[in-house]
């Protein structure tokens, strides 16, 4: 059954439409506020993970987030108040010991979410077979949007005289936002407002809409009540406030919940139309993270959905209720949720909802639970109902429809009619008395006081937007207690799977301080390490650190290198575990910072922070990039900026630039296409003549190791430069030609500038897993699959199906094998600062390993002559690690004896990070050592 589950996720992230098989919906029970504050810790630790897209796991397609993130159906409000959680199911076990191991309860509501959504399907298509007319429409069924807008303009047809059919505005997407006005006719009337499915995926709430209209059409002129209302008032009615939302919930992923526009700053699509009103925007109970669930927008009415409806009521002028209806919870609401001060009539619309609820459990005995939305459920601002109340409508509320939580958002349609039943003598009631009690409210005088600024897009101007007043007082208010003690010891040692992701236990106790709110959800964040899978867009890597790791003996290396094998703490090893008193270094992202250093340190593991924060580096690049590619573009090489990272298609017009400006001695062969079709371009620089004996040089193998790129930029223009006045490569060329392959990744390479800035591998896809690529530097045949490099389609050194199945590293076999005269074969890398030669995949020495070795200590000589820079070199086994399909080892397997790479500047300081700065003074010393062994290839033909 588990191998079914994780197919059908596989399956899911391919596919256009989410699915949710063995996702469960738990009913967790917090007993006290520390319980409550680790509840709220795993809420903003899934909006946290929703910033970051690991290819590996989440699509591109920002809907699919939710696969890898935890989904609060119910927030945790107080102790004792039900809080309801989807949870995906890779996530299952880790959120269930992170309960336990908290003493949280919890109890499963939802067994698998896929199964109530599959018959949900069936329903919806069994009924799409009969229905033609309002007579026959499938009241006890879901519908499409298209359905429900074609019984609009039915039940518009049907009568005439009573319904009209008028668009207010459209939304994001561009569809119509249709309203449904029930009127006897005359203007300007006083009016009632009411509208359903302002969040898409509370599809009860859309289909009691559908039956309510047809229940006023129907009652006009047979129910009194009715009758009497729409003698004196209009109705108007919006069935689907969010129709972008609601379209994607069938198309794609039925969880969803915002509306669909697009947010420039983040990857993450949409806005909490319900937290996107001039109500108290931007307080406390709503979310700045557009990742969120609750996310509030850049601005009040930021979203056309809710901007419509804004327009309208006050165009209108007129409107004496608003009723905004939701679901699930079972509860009739009224203002205010964004402050706790009560509403001036509060005692009126107290009775008036008790009055309601009470009819309403009179139908079928269903319970409500009443009062304002601060009081009964949770601080909330920026809502529909808060601003209509502020706007002058006295009569505002906001029902929660059914259930508690049995079903959720998924309620079987057969409930729909006894729901839309039971909840019309409610709407009834509220519609009756808003009738009788014309009296006229002005908007409260608080309302343009107290208020917060916030800006307006496009200006360096503020608005403002109404500040909620009492209850908690920001940052500066006290935290709940909260247990006492940083991390705790283990487990077990040993158990390192279990211990990093979910083995600490809770200490007993509490203190109230700040420092213990902090250590309290630091522990709770270790706990959820299991559950980082990170999301969509270009990925960042806010307070990842990179640490240097020296274990001292085998028992430490043996501890480090288990940690490899512990995909879920999604450990970045830069320099791998090698041998007792080598260093290795790895980006440890911030979830599992805690757990790991708790776990070297009770090992007694050595480690120093080499990189406090990854992405303020990858920040600083980005602003450097971003400064030079703002001056004009280079006319020629002699202006191009070799102090700075390009991206592909600059590098690539250098290249043209070079060839064009140097035709007698450079020229551009495509030897090849990538997986993602980009062209293989290496240049080639010679003097005349066919076949001639040739070097090879290549740079940017490895994707993230962008210092090499840049040199081999630096290295090309450079060639040009001295093939006349330096005597030694003037020789070379009269005798070899020299082929530079810059960027032998492309995919890889622009796949690091616009998603993942430590993309290693090629972007191959494979059968089987959902995880994309191969590292190329495992994937040639000599030694292909044996140690060194890993089966698992998810490591990053992942080798491949076979040996040459990348079409990178195809071409340059294919290309190599063809010209048949290569001499020097030379790759290069970084970091480490290391010059190898083979083998990497055997410990046996290589027939010249003596001549190699003698060329390495020169080279690395030459090129700490100019800065002092220190080099190791060897044979790739003795100096790093077993290391099998390697470029040079396949090369010096076909006969080019003079096989070499380079792992360029630095020793960890920076690591794949390089500052821009270090460019030019790397290529410079490297170009020394390079210009070593093509001298010695020159001297010494074979």
């Amino acid at each position: 059954m588990k191998i079914l589950l994780v197919f059908a996720a596989l399956v899911a992230a391919a596919c256009s439409e989410q699915l949710f098989v063995g996702d469960q919906v738990l009913r967790i029970t917090a007993s006290d506020k520390e319980q409550i504050t680790l509840l709220r810790v795993l809420g903003e630790q899934a909006e946290l993970q929703a910033k970051r897209e690991h290819p590996g796991h989440c699509s591109i397609v920002v809907p699919r987030l939710s696969k890898c993130l935890v989904d609060f159906w119910r927030h945790p409000t107080s102790p004792g108040q039900p809080a309801d959680l989807r949870v995906p199911f890779p996530s299952l076990q880790a959120v269930k010991i992170f309960l336990e191991s908290n003493s949280i309860s919890y109890s499963i509501m939802i067994e698998d979410v896929q199964e109530l959504l599959d018959e949900e399907k069936k329903t919806m298509t069994k009924s799409r077979r009969v229905e033609r007319s309002t007579s026959t429409f499938d009241f006890a069924s879901y519908h499409t949007i298209d359905e429900i807008y074609y019984w609009m303009d039915m039940l518009v047809d049907n009568h005439p005289s009573l319904v009209s059919k008028i668009q207010i505005g459209q939304s994001y997407e561009n569809r119509p936002l249709y309203v449904l006005k029930f009127s006897t006719g005359g203007s300007n009337r006083s009016a009632i407002w009411l509208d359903t499915g302002i969040h898409s995926r509370e599809w009860i709430t859309q289909a009691t809409g559908i039956w309510t209209a047809n229940k006023i059409a129907k009652e006009y002129g047979q129910d009194p009540s009715v009758t009497a209302i729409l003698d004196s008032m209009d109705i108007f009615f919006e069935i689907v406030t969010n129709p972008d939302g609601f379209a994607f919930t069938h198309s794609s992923n039925r969880m969803w919940r915002k509306t669909r526009s697009i947010n420039p700053s983040s990857h993450c699509v949409g806005v909490d139309p319900n937290r996107n009103w001039d109500a108290g925007f931007g307080g406390s109970g709503s979310s700045s993270n557009p990742c969120s669930e609750t996310y509030r927008g850049p601005y009040a009415h930021s979203e056309r959905e809710v901007k419509a409806i804004v327009d309208f009521i006050r165009g209108h002028g007129n409107m004496k209720s608003v009723i905004s209806i939701h679901s699930y919870s079972q509860m009739l609401l009224f203002p205010y949720g964004y402050k706790r001060a009560p509403a001036p009539n509060y005692q009126e619309l107290n009775e008036l909802a008790k009055k309601a609820v009470s009819d309403l459990a009179a139908v079928y005995g269903t319970k409500y639970t009443y009062g304002s939305v601060v009081d009964t459920i949770y601080m909330a601002d920026g809502t529909t109902i808060d601003w209509a109340y502020d706007n002058g409508v006295k009569y505002s509320f906001t029902f929660e429809l059914r259930d508690t939580g049995r079903y959720g958002f998924l309620l079987p349609s057969t409930q729909i009619i006894p729901t839309a039943t039971e909840t019309w003598p409610a709407l009834l009631d509220i519609m009756v008395h808003v009738l009788e009690h014309p009296s006229e409210l002005q908007p409260a005088p608080w309302v343009v006081t107290h208020r917060r600024p916030w800006p307006v897009p496009g200006t360096g101007l503020a608005r403002t937007g109404s500040a909620a007043e009492g209850g908690r007082q920001g940052c500066g208010a006290q935290p709940w207690p909260v247990p006492a003690g940083a991390f705790p010891r283990p487990w077990e040692r040993g158990q390192l799977g279990a211990t990093i992701l979910m083995g600490f236990k809770r200490p007993r106790g509490a203190v109230g301080t700040r420092d213990g709110l902090f250590r309290l959800r630091m522990r709770a964040l270790v706990l959820l390490a299991a559950l980082v899978a990170a999301a969509a867009g270009t990925e960042t890597f806010v307070g990842h650190q990179v640490l240097r790791i020296v274990p001292t003996n085998d028992e430490e290396l043996q501890k480090v290198q288990e940690l490899q094998d512990l995909e879920e703490l999604q450990l970045d090893f830069w320099l791998a575990p090698r041998s007792p008193g080598y260093p290795v270094d790895v980006r440890v992202p911030f979830p599992s910072l805690q757990p790991l250093k708790a776990h070297l340190e009770a090992n007694g593991v050595f480690y120093s922070i080499m990189i406090e924060d990854v992405q303020a580096l990858v920040d600083h690049e980005q602003t450097e990039m971003l400064r030079s590619s703002r001056r004009q573009l280079p006319l020629s090489t002699n202006t191009f900026d070799y102090a700075t990272y390009h991206s592909l298609d600059e590098i690539y017009t250098f290249m043209d630039l070079l060839v064009a400006e140097n035709p007698n001695l450079v020229s551009k062969l495509e030897i090849g296409r990538s997986t993602e079709n980009r062209p293989l371009y290496v240049l080639k620089f010679s003097k005349g003549g066919t076949n001639r004996p040739a070097i090879w040089i290549d740079t940017g193998i490895h994707s993230r190791e962008w210092v090499t790129q840049a040199s081999g930029v630096w290295f090309a223009k450079k060639i040009v430069l001295d093939h006349e006045n330096d005597k030694g490569l003037a020789s070379i060329l009269d005798k070899m030609d020299i082929f530079l392959e810059i960027v032998v990744n492309p995919d890889g390479f622009v796949f690091t500038q616009t998603q993942n800035r430590m993309w290693r591998k090629t972007r191959s896809r494979h059968p089987g897993s959902a995880c994309v690529g191969v590292d190329p530097n495992r994937n040639w045949d000599a030694g292909f699959g044996g140690p060194g490099a890993s089966r698992n389609p998810c490591s990053e050194t992942y080798h491949g199906p076979y040996a040459n199945s990348e079409p990178e590293v195809k071409a340059i076999v294919d290309f190599v094998k063809n010209h048949g005269n290569i001499k020097a074969f030379v790759s290069i890398h970084s970091y480490s600062q290391l010059l190898f030669y083979p083998y990497g995949y055997t410990s046996t020495p290589v027939p010249d390993q003596k001549e190699l070795d003698q060329i390495s200590k020169k080279a690395v000589a030459a090129l700490s002559s100019l800065y002092g820079t220190n080099y190791k070199y060897g044979s790739i086994i003795t100096t790093i690690y077993q290391a099998s399909g390697g470029t040079i080892d396949w090369t010096y397997n076909q006969g080019i004896k003079y096989s070499f790479t380079f792992e360029l500047r630095d020793t960890g300081r920076y690591g794949f990070l390089l500052p821009a700065k270090e460019i030019v003074p790397t290529a410079q010393e490297t170009w020394l050592a390079l210009k070593v062994i093509m001298l010695h290839a020159r001297d010494h033909p074979y």
